[in-house]
């Protein structure tokens, strides 16, 4: 997933079961064009909705584990925002 003001699934889980395949879905990533805003709370919502879900490939009594990289802290503030940073601890 690509982000900024509006988040943009690249891969979903179970895309990429090699190594290579996952270097060449993390090469095509290009940078946001509307990166003036950076929504974190926004993207971790698509997470949640949409990727750490059976449809977008998670598999059941499997711990989730997301890894965000970010340019800059998130320009949109709301507790929103931190509630989905922690909703799956």
């Amino acid at each position: 997933m690509t982000y900024s003001n509006t988040p943009v699934v690249v891969s979903r889980l179970g895309d990429a079961t090699t190594y290579n395949e996952t270097i060449t879905i993390l090469s095509s990533l290009k940078p946001v064009a509307d990166a003036a805003v950076t929504n974190t709370g926004r993207a971790l919502s698509v997470v949640l909705s949409d990727l750490l879900t059976t449809s977008g490939g998670a598999r059941p009594n499997v711990a989730w584990a997301v890894l965000l990289v970010t340019d800059a802290r998130s320009k949109v503030r709301s507790a929103y925002s931190v509630h989905l940073a922690f909703v799956a601890e």
